[in-house]
C-alpha cells in the first residue's frame, strides 16, 4: 500500500463503504526512539536494524531519531477517519550507505482490519467473510446474513448433516462431539441475530451488533482453524527434536 504525499486521496471508506475523495486532517510522528553512538559506522548499523532516514546531529556523539509517521484522512461522506502509518523497515538488516535508500511500509491502523489467512482457513470461508466485511458499515443486516452463510460453510466442512437448517447442522456437530458447547452456543447466537437481517421485522441488526457478531465469528475461526494450526506447528517442532536431550 502506497499513500501519495498529497492532501487528498481517492479511497474507499472502511466505515461507510463509499469510494470518495478524502481530505488530509493532520499528520504527525510518534515519540522518537533515540539511539546514541560515537561513530558513523555504529550509527549506520543501528539505522539498518531499525530502518530510518533520520538526521545526524554531532557525529562525534550522534543521536539518531527513528519516528513512525502518521497521516489522518477524513471521509467526505460520513466524516469518519482513516489513519495510515508509515513505518521504516530494513530488509535483511542491510547496512545502508545512503540513508535515502530506506524503505517504508504503509498500513492502516484505524479502523482495525482483520485479515484471515487462506493458508489456515478455507478460501471459500475467507472470501465470504471478506465480502461480509465490505458491506458491514453500509448494511449490518447483509453482513449478518453473510456471516451466517460463512458459519454454515464451516459446519459443512466439518461433516454436519445435510440440511437446509443451520440449527440442525449445529446440533448434529454437537451430538457428534466435533464442536464443544461454547462454540455451538456462539453459532446459535449468529443464527438467531442473522434472522433480523433476512426477514422484514421491526428489529434490525445495528452496527454495534455487527461488530459483536464479527468478534464471535472470529472466536469460532480461532477455535476451529487457527488454534489447531498453531498446535500442529509446535507438535512438528517436538517431533523434530524429540531425540534431543
Amino acid at each position: 500500500m502506497t499513500i501519495p504525499e498529497t492532501n487528498t486521496i481517492k479511497y474507499r471508506c472502511l466505515q461507510c463503504g463509499n469510494e470518495n475523495i478524502m481530505s488530509l486532517v493532520t499528520e504527525f510522528e510518534d515519540s522518537a526512539t533515540v539511539y546514541e553512538s560515537r561513530n558513523n559506522i555504529e550509527i549506520l548499523k543501528q539505522a539498518a536494524v531499525i530502518g530510518s532516514n533520520g538526521n545526524f546531529e554531532n557525529i562525534s556523539n550522534a543521536k539518531y531519531y527513528i519516528p513512525n509517521k502518521y497521516r489522518v484522512f477524513k471521509c467526505s461522506t460520513c466524516d469518519c477517519i482513516i489513519i495510515f502509518r508509515k513505518k521504516p523497515i530494513s530488509p535483511n538488516n542491510k547496512v545502508y550507505q545512503d540513508m535515502r535508500e530506506i524503505v517504508y511500509s504503509e498500513s492502516i491502523i484505524y479502523p482495525i482490519i482483520k485479515n484471515l489467512d487462506k493458508n489456515i482457513i478455507p478460501e471459500n470461508i475467507v472470501n465470504i467473510y471478506n465480502e461480509a466485511c465490505s458491506v458491514k458499515a453500509l448494511s449490518p443486516n447483509s453482513y449478518a446474513m453473510l456471516i451466517r452463510k460463512a458459519l454454515e460453510d464451516v459446519c459443512d466442512k466439518h461433516g454436519a448433516k445435510t440440511s437446509d437448517k443451520i440449527y440442525e447442522k449445529l446440533e448434529d456437530l454437537a451430538q457428534k462431539g466435533i464442536f464443544p458447547k461454547n462454540i455451538i452456543d456462539m453459532g446459535h447466537v449468529i443464527r438467531k441475530i442473522s434472522r433480523y437481517g433476512g426477514h422484514p421485522k421491526d428489529e434490525e441488526v445495528t452496527r454495534e451488533e455487527a461488530d459483536l457478531l464479527d468478534d464471535i465469528f472470529n472466536l469460532i475461526l480461532e477455535y476451529v482453524y487457527v488454534t489447531p494450526y498453531k498446535i500442529k506447528i509446535l507438535e512438528e517442532k517436538v517431533n523434530r527434536t524429540k531425540n534431543i536431550k
